[in-house]
């Protein structure tokens, strides 16, 4: 039991890697972070080799690449099913659910850990010159500019951060938790 246990482990621990980074590119394609940064430029050249077949087949959107999005989706499904066959495999439509449940998490779980992220390092980098802080506030720029023109900050505080958090909890539990109820 132990051992099923350790390889169910393992397995949603690399699949879940694959699947943010996955998602990781989406989110610096949609948000037009540039070629230039170097955590970009790593995350293109992890993802590039499972991406460029796929990107033959798979059209871009608005100069997005769908793939990334794509193949995270076909991760869970795999994920799902790895673990399943490990346990007990769900019927056709509660895969389904399960899969689609499972990627809307990881891209969930993966905007709140950037935001975390972000706000650390807004306290230890207040110029924002470290790279990963000049990553992160372009790739969540799109995300928080919307909510920081309906609520401007008070004074040093900005409190956006916190209200795309909370909207991001929200779904998490709507929806997520949703899918979850029907598988």
């Amino acid at each position: 039991m132990a051992a099923k246990q350790a390889l169910a482990f393992l397995i949603g621990a690399v699949f879940s890697l694959l699947i943010a980074l996955h998602w990781a590119r989406f989110l610096v394609e949609w948000s037009r972070v540039g070629f230039r940064d170097a955590i970009a430029q790593g995350i293109f050249s992890f993802t590039n080799p499972q991406l460029t077949p796929l990107r033959k087949l798979v059209p871009s959107w608005r100069g997005i690449g769908m793939a990334a999005p794509l193949l995270a989706l076909l991760l869970s499904g795999l994920k799902i099913l790895l673990i399943g066959l490990l346990y007990q495999l769900p019927g056709p439509a509660s895969f389904l659910l399960l899969t689609l449940a499972e990627w809307i998490d990881a891209l969930l779980i993966l905007l709140l850990v950037m935001l975390l992220v972000y706000v650390i390092l807004s306290f230890l980098d207040r110029y924002g010159e470290h790279p990963i802080s000049s990553f992160l506030s372009r790739v969540l720029a799109p995300l928080l500019r919307p909510i920081r023109r309906w609520m401007p900050p008070l004074g040093p505080l900005d409190l956006s951060v916190f209200v795309l958090s909370i909207l991001l909890i929200f779904i998490k539990i709507l929806v997520v938790g949703t899918l979850l109820e029907l598988a």
